[in-house]
């Protein structure tokens, strides 16, 4: 498991991570500055971990009460590099819960209404500078996009989202992300 702690009903997230992780590399390349990267979902810290050799700072979002836990765990050896924030990101600041859609599966969760975990604009963390916004969020990318439209107008960062039909479920048509 490379040293990584993971949820224990987990039966694909750890594998798929461990081997995409490497793929970040070639995305990494295109991206000039290293200061600030925002990233979300966390999940259990494979992610964030890595981007931290790449960046100064990494701020790493998880909803996710388990996954939450264990990416605190997993980055505790990046020294301070990490800011893990146990939230979901947004359009606006707010609440939600979360569902787990594939139950063997530790990253299909997706943000629900209702619940007290914390959705957050990046908007809102004011931060100094940000060269890169990393979003794989299971459908809820254009939200948290458009909770950075001022630090997007301001830094310009490179950003990164997945885009996957998870977003019907939220009413976003496939690719409006992209848009």
């Amino acid at each position: 498991t490379a040293g990584f702690v993971w949820p224990a009903n987990d039966k694909m997230a750890r594998a798929t991570a461990l081997a995409e992780v490497h793929y970040m590399d070639r995305f990494l390349a295109h991206v000039p500055r290293r200061g600030i990267v925002v990233q979300a979902g966390g999940n259990a810290g494979v992610y964030p971990a890595h981007l931290a050799t790449y960046f100064r700072e990494v701020h790493t979002f998880e909803p996710d009460p388990t996954n939450y836990a264990c990416l605190v765990e997993n980055v505790k050896k990046c020294q301070g590099a990490i800011a893990a924030h146990h939230a979901a990101l947004g359009e606006r600041d707010g609440t939600c819960g979360v569902r787990q859609i594939d139950p063997g599966n530790a990253g299909a969760v997706i943000v629900t209404e209702g619940g007290d975990i914390p959705i957050r604009q990046i908007d809102t963390f004011c931060l100094r500078e940000c060269d890169l916004i990393w979003l794989d969020v299971e459908g809820y990318e254009l939200n948290a996009l458009k909770g950075a439209e001022k630090t997007i107008e301001t830094f310009w960062p490179a950003v990164i989202v997945e885009d996957n039909s998870l977003c019907e479920k939220h009413g976003i048509p496939r690719g409006a992300a992209t848009e």
